[in-house]
């Protein structure tokens, strides 16, 4: 947030941005916003600085989006961006969490049959608390992208809600979230062990 910062310092009201470093950097933070299609339109001709009003009403500079074609700019407010998970990151997280007891089952069965070496290192590991199991085959934001597919559906178009009790979210279809266990059930092959990079710190 320090370079954007500075690089606002740099640049006054209504200035065309010309640094492409800058512009690539704006570009990719803008495809991680939720709104991303809207934003983004038929195509980003360049990046303008202006001053927007924030969600309180106060006007604050910032970056805003000249459309190829359109004709006023677009606010685009970056700090929600980085402050906060988009939504694609919020939906990884909750079918995560969605089929977390099948992870659980594979690392549980792996330790009931036999000796458990890291798949990284080789290493054997003696306790299942520093175990984790991971997706490789494919990793495990491409067989997000596999379900949606296979669904016919977008991030935008899976609707989340918040999870209670507990925090987080979970998928307000639930028999969506039925079939998503079931599609990573039938891909169990394509998982590993490996040691828990955080295993100093289980109870």
């Amino acid at each position: 947030m320090d370079y954007l910062s500075d690089q606002l310092e740099k640049h006054h009201d209504g200035q065309i941005v010309e640094d492409q470093t800058l512009a690539r950097f704006l570009t990719e933070l803008v495809s991680l916003h939720d709104e991303a299609e809207e934003k983004i339109g038929p195509g980003i001709s360049h990046w303008v600085v202006t001053r927007n009003n924030n969600e309180s009403g106060y006007r604050t500079r910032g970056f805003s989006i000249a459309q190829e074609g359109g004709i006023e700019n677009i606010p685009f407010g970056y700090s929600k961006v980085i402050r906060q998970p988009g939504r694609r990151a919020k939906l990884a997280e909750t079918l995560t969490q969605e089929a977390i007891h099948v992870t659980r089952e594979f690392r549980e069965r792996a330790f009931a049959a036999d000796v458990v070496r890291c798949a990284d290192t080789g290493a054997i590991i003696s306790d299942v608390r520093l175990a984790n199991a991971v997706h490789r085959r494919p990793a495990r934001r491409e067989l997000h992208q596999l379900f949606m597919t296979a669904e016919g559906l977008t991030v935008e178009e899976i609707g989340l809600v918040k999870a209670n009790p507990g925090s987080g979210y979970r998928l307000e279809d639930r028999e969506l979230a039925e079939r998503w266990v079931a599609f990573q059930q039938a891909r169990m092959d394509g998982m590993d062990i490996v040691l828990w990079k955080r295993a100093d710190s289980i109870a």
